[in-house]
């Protein structure tokens, strides 16, 4: 797990990623508005080792996560330049698929492929990728849609040693994960993971279980 430290709460200027909205509309003749903010869609890939019949996942850290937990913990609001503390930066490491934003003209399989090269090592053909569903990923605030694949991998397909790029500043862990740690996941009251995990791991045990057990 890396070492976090320094933490601190600024307001953002312009940003690469995302540009925030206000969309007003009439609804049943009452005028409403919705702040969202605009970011690119997203591919996620739910990996299988079937060497070792493990799921290949990355944990990395989430600021986002981080201060929501956090102010949740304490109870206290975020402050714009508030120093934050390091002692529970465990709170903002997430368990996630191997994924990354369509920000480049290539279609959702080539940057599939890419992703799972680039974060967990693995060198796989697009044509190898199972689509399993494109939902939307935060109907909230962001509206935006993530394609889920699911792809078998071997030990010989490992080529490289993933955690991502260093030149966009990912710092990445891969974890292997064993069909029985990911039923416990599954299970928990809590745990650090989005939707979309926790959606693959499901479809995993509905429709590919009987073939790795």
């Amino acid at each position: 797990m890396a070492d976090i430290t320094d933490i601190r709460i600024d307001e953002m200027g312009q940003s690469r990623f995302i540009k925030p909205y206000i969309l007003s509309y009439e609804q049943n003749g009452k005028r409403k508005e919705a702040e969202f903010v605009k970011s690119d869609n997203s591919v996620s890939i739910l990996i299988f080792n079937t060497t070792r019949k493990v799921f290949v996942i990355v944990q990395q850290f989430r600021p986002p996560v981080f201060a929501a937990r956090l102010s949740a913990l304490t109870g206290n609001e975020l402050r714009p330049h508030e120093q934050l503390t390091a002692n529970q930066t465990r709170l903002g490491f997430t368990y996630e698929l191997c994924a990354g934003l369509i920000d480049r003209d290539s279609s959702a399989r080539e940057i599939a492929t890419a992703e799972v090269f680039e974060e967990c090592g693995y060198k796989i053909d697009p044509s190898s990728l199972h689509k399993i569903t494109t939902c939307i990923s935060n109907a909230d605030i962001l509206g935006d849609l993530n394609t889920i694949f699911y792809v078998e991998v071997d030990d010989s397909m490992k080529l490289g040693s993933g955690g991502g790029l260093q030149s966009e500043g990912e710092d990445i862990t891969v974890i292997d994960l064993s069909l029985e740690d990911a039923k416990k996941l599954l299970s928990e009251e809590h745990t650090n993971a989005d939707g979309e995990f926790l959606f693959a791991l499901f479809w995993f045990f509905l429709n590919k279980k009987e073939h790795f057990v």
